[in-house]
Protein backbone atom coordinates (compact mmCIF):
# COMPACT_ATOMS: atom_id res chain seq x y z
CA UNK A 1 0.00 0.00 0.00
CA UNK A 2 0.93 3.58 -0.19
CA UNK A 3 2.93 5.32 2.19
CA UNK A 4 1.90 8.46 1.59
CA UNK A 5 5.41 9.55 1.40
CA UNK A 6 6.83 11.85 -1.40
CA UNK A 7 10.51 13.48 -2.44
CA UNK A 8 10.44 16.22 -5.02
CA UNK A 9 13.82 16.89 -6.67
CA UNK A 10 13.14 20.49 -5.41
CA UNK A 11 14.03 20.17 -2.19
CA UNK A 12 10.41 19.13 -0.07
CA UNK A 13 9.41 16.19 1.54
CA UNK A 14 5.49 15.62 1.72
CA UNK A 15 2.84 13.05 3.23
CA UNK A 16 -0.82 12.97 2.79
CA UNK A 17 -3.40 11.66 5.62
CA UNK A 18 -6.37 10.81 5.68
CA UNK A 19 -10.16 9.76 7.07
CA UNK A 20 -12.10 7.09 5.55
CA UNK A 21 -15.91 7.61 5.31
CA UNK A 22 -16.78 4.06 6.20
CA UNK A 23 -14.62 4.58 9.30
CA UNK A 24 -16.80 7.85 10.55
CA UNK A 25 -20.25 7.34 8.96
CA UNK A 26 -22.09 10.21 10.65
CA UNK A 27 -19.12 12.82 10.44
CA UNK A 28 -19.97 16.14 8.82
CA UNK A 29 -17.27 17.18 6.40
CA UNK A 30 -15.38 19.71 7.87
CA UNK A 31 -15.14 17.07 11.08
CA UNK A 32 -13.81 14.60 7.95
CA UNK A 33 -10.60 16.71 7.62
CA UNK A 34 -10.09 17.77 10.96
CA UNK A 35 -9.91 13.99 11.54
CA UNK A 36 -6.95 13.94 9.04
CA UNK A 37 -5.48 17.04 9.99
CA UNK A 38 -5.00 16.11 13.74
CA UNK A 39 -2.59 12.97 12.41
CA UNK A 40 -0.33 15.34 10.35
CA UNK A 41 -0.56 17.80 13.23
CA UNK A 42 2.53 16.90 15.33
CA UNK A 43 4.47 17.87 11.79
CA UNK A 44 4.27 21.28 12.12
CA UNK A 45 6.22 21.91 15.37
CA UNK A 46 9.17 20.25 12.66
CA UNK A 47 8.32 22.98 10.10
CA UNK A 48 5.89 21.08 8.07
CA UNK A 49 3.14 23.18 6.67
CA UNK A 50 -0.82 22.07 5.28
CA UNK A 51 -0.78 22.74 1.65
CA UNK A 52 -3.95 21.42 0.67
CA UNK A 53 -6.97 18.99 0.88
CA UNK A 54 -8.75 16.96 -1.29
CA UNK A 55 -11.88 14.31 -1.04
CA UNK A 56 -10.89 11.31 -3.29
CA UNK A 57 -14.18 9.20 -4.01
CA UNK A 58 -12.84 5.45 -3.94
CA UNK A 59 -15.29 3.90 -6.94
CA UNK A 60 -15.96 0.12 -7.20
CA UNK A 61 -13.95 -1.71 -10.14
CA UNK A 62 -17.11 -3.69 -10.96
CA UNK A 63 -19.10 -0.85 -11.22
CA UNK A 64 -17.80 2.65 -11.59
CA UNK A 65 -21.01 4.54 -10.69
CA UNK A 66 -20.98 2.89 -7.12
CA UNK A 67 -18.56 4.37 -4.68
CA UNK A 68 -16.91 1.96 -1.97
CA UNK A 69 -15.68 4.76 0.60
CA UNK A 70 -14.75 8.43 0.00
CA UNK A 71 -11.33 9.88 1.32
CA UNK A 72 -10.85 13.39 3.17
CA UNK A 73 -7.40 14.27 2.29
CA UNK A 74 -4.73 16.68 3.74
CA UNK A 75 -1.31 17.44 2.48
CA UNK A 76 1.73 18.34 4.24
CA UNK A 77 5.08 19.50 3.36
CA UNK A 78 8.55 20.73 4.25
CA UNK A 79 11.37 21.91 2.29
CA UNK A 80 14.83 20.69 3.09
CA UNK A 81 18.11 21.70 2.13
CA UNK A 82 20.34 18.39 1.88
CA UNK A 83 19.90 14.73 0.74
CA UNK A 84 20.80 14.29 4.61
CA UNK A 85 17.98 16.10 5.92
CA UNK A 86 15.46 14.81 3.52
CA UNK A 87 15.92 11.39 4.83
CA UNK A 88 15.49 12.43 8.26
CA UNK A 89 11.88 13.56 7.31
CA UNK A 90 10.78 11.26 4.94
CA UNK A 91 11.72 8.60 8.18
CA UNK A 92 9.84 11.14 10.27
CA UNK A 93 6.49 10.85 8.28
CA UNK A 94 6.74 7.00 7.82
CA UNK A 95 6.57 7.10 10.97
CA UNK A 96 3.10 8.72 11.19
CA UNK A 97 -0.47 6.74 11.24
CA UNK A 98 -2.03 7.96 8.10
CA UNK A 99 -5.57 7.15 8.31
CA UNK A 100 -7.62 8.03 11.12
CA UNK A 101 -9.44 5.28 13.38
CA UNK A 102 -11.80 4.78 16.02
Amino acid sequence: MDSGVRVHAAGTVGFVVRAQRSDFPGDAEDGMFDRARRLGSTALDRGYRETGQNITRVPDPSDAQRTLDTWWEVSFEKAVSSLEEAVDEVRFALSLEKAASR
